[in-house]
């Protein structure tokens, strides 16, 4: 499993989460950083580029709020957030377990 160290956001992401989701680009850090029971899910290659992988994080912030996050890792520790919003029962499910 890779290692995230680092989010690269573009304005594009950024305005979706927000817009759409309501979640901001720093809940979304939370939950990847801080959260030590975060799950980091291998989805598979990216459809664009089948050379990038694309994974689903689980995660919760310091505020208690469950995110689901799809993210590919584009190397060296980084990754590209694609979309955040909150967890369906599913995924809260399979967090907690």
């Amino acid at each position: 499993m890779r290692k995230i160290q680092r989010l690269f956001w573009r304005p594009d992401r950024v305005e979706h989460i927000l817009k759409r989701h309501e979640v901001t680009p720093e809940e979304v850090e939370e939950a990847l950083f801080d959260d030590s029971r975060g799950l980091l899910l291998k989805v598979g290659s990216a459809e664009r580029n089948p050379e990038e992988t694309v994974y689903r994080y689980l995660g919760r912030t310091a505020g208690g709020r469950y995110l689901f996050v799809a993210l590919i890792y584009t190397g060296h520790g980084e990754a590209l957030p694609l979309t955040a919003r909150d967890m369906d029962g599913a995924e809260r499910r399979r967090y907690s377990r």
